[in-house]
C-alpha cells in the first residue's frame, strides 16, 4: 500500500464517521468518490452510509442502484 492509498484510507475513515447517513447526502457522495479513488468499482446511484469499514477497497464491486448500510464491515478479499 502506497502513501497515496494510506492517506486516502485515513481521509475515508475520518469522513466515514461524520454525520449525514442520508443516502442523498454530500458525505455519501464523498465516501463514494474516495472509494473509487482507492480502486473500488461503484455503479451509478449508489450510497455508502456512515461507519462502513472496507478492508480492501480495490477489490470492492458494487452494482448500480445499491447501497452499503451503516455500521457494516466488508472484507473484500478478491473480486468476483
Amino acid at each position: 500500500m502506497g502513501l497515496k492509498n494510506t492517506i486516502l484510507r485515513a481521509v475515508y475513515m475520518l469522513i466515514s464517521s461524520f454525520p449525514g447517513s442520508n443516502s442523498n447526502s454530500l458525505f455519501s457522495k464523498f465516501r463514494i468518490f474516495l472509494l473509487r479513488r482507492m480502486g473500488a468499482e461503484i455503479g451509478i446511484h449508489c450510497s455508502v452510509l456512515k461507519n462502513v469499514e472496507i478492508s480492501n477497497p480495490r477489490n470492492l464491486v458494487v452494482g448500480d442502484y445499491s447501497g452499503l448500510g451503516a455500521r457494516n464491515t466488508i472484507n473484500a478479499k478478491e473480486k468476483w
